[in-house]
């Protein structure tokens, strides 16, 4: 929404040498054929129990990423979200 997600995320791509990729259209197969898995999201609070920040990462964490095998993968996350909403 604010874009500050896409922000970081480049970043760290910078820091890392890496080109970060937006989640649409990565599958479960995308993510269990890397090594290491660096994943931001916004945290925006839409008052909803599941689904909540009303952006396309929703959908893809409770289907894709729910689904992938992440087992002896390296993962790191990052939240970013805003102190007065």
């Amino acid at each position: 929404m604010s874009g500050n997600t896409e922000r970081i995320a480049g970043y760290i791509g910078e820091a890392a040498g890496l080109t970060p990729t937006g989640v649409g259209g990565v599958t479960s197969a995308d993510l269990e054929s890397c090594d290491a898995i660096i994943c931001g999201a916004p945290t925006w609070n839409t008052g909803a129990d599941d689904l909540r920040s009303g952006t396309e990462i929703d959908d893809w964490l409770y289907d894709t990423l729910a689904n992938a095998n992440l087992k002896g993968k390296k993962v790191a996350l990052f939240g970013t979200g805003d102190s007065a909403g």
